[in-house]
């Protein structure tokens, strides 16, 4: 089987339908998507229609949850706060039903999907190191876990010190060992490269490879001012 596995949308309909374009050249056999459909970007409803489409499987991100939980909003910044209340502005009540049906983690028999750390998926716990690996791996049933959140491609080997970007290409995966991969960001990545990210997991060869694909950043930027959100949300995808 492969899977097209990808997260951190935000809102980011320019991104979305980039990579909708490619799913048949993709040859996939289910898509699951990590979370955050919403948040930062100038088209939630309209991703959360494509989502609804789409994907095979839809996980809870912390903006998503964030729109059910008064504590959990009080953690957002600034930025991140304006564009969740702009949001909620946005959506249907059919939205917030769809929402509602999404999961906080699903394990598979051969991997755990989850937003960003599978200990306390509701606490959206950053992996951003060694340690924070270690923790999650303890708390994690299968030998792969695909995870988002961070906005950076990235893999971490169980009992190895520290976590390794992942470059745009295929990576082969070892049946014997154990690993986290972030598979980056659909709508917003976090590392000075442009292109959305996503990831193709191949579960016969047992290899991730790294889309790293164009889109219209600039048109998506233009519409975050245009919909008088932060510029600096706008200014990210620059």
């Amino acid at each position: 089987m492969r899977y097209l596995i990808v997260s951190d949308i935000h809102g980011n309909l320019e991104a979305f339908e980039k990579i909708i374009s490619k799913f048949d050249k993709l040859n996939v056999d289910k898509i699951y998507c990590l979370g955050d459909i919403i948040g930062y970007g100038a088209d939630p409803r309209q991703c959360l229609i494509l989502a609804k489409k789409h994907f095979d499987v839809v996980l809870y991100g912390n903006h998503e949850y964030a729109l059910f939980s008064e504590e959990y909003e009080k953690n957002f910044n600034p930025n991140a706060y304006t564009a969740l209340e702009w949001t909620r502005g946005q959506l249907k009540r059919d939205d917030f039903d769809f929402i509602k049906s999404f999961s906080f983690m699903k394990i598979f028999e051969d991997f755990t999907l989850v937003h960003g750390s599978p200990k306390d998926p509701k606490e959206f716990f950053y992996i951003l190191s060694a340690s924070d690996a270690d923790v999650a791996f303890r708390h994690c049933p299968t030998r792969l876990c695909f995870i988002g959140h961070t906005h950076v491609p990235q893999i971490f080997t169980e009992g190895f010190d520290r976590g390794s970007y992942l470059e745009e290409g295929k990576f082969m995966l070892n049946r014997d060992k154990r690993y986290i991969i972030n598979v980056g960001s659909i709508g917003q990545p976090r590392d000075l490269d442009k292109r959305l990210s996503c990831a193709v997991f191949d579960d016969s060869e047992y290899s991730i490879d790294i889309l790293r694909i164009p889109y219209e950043n600039k048109k998506a930027a233009e519409k975050i001012i245009g919909e008088g959100l932060p510029a600096f949300l706008a200014q990210r995808l620059l």
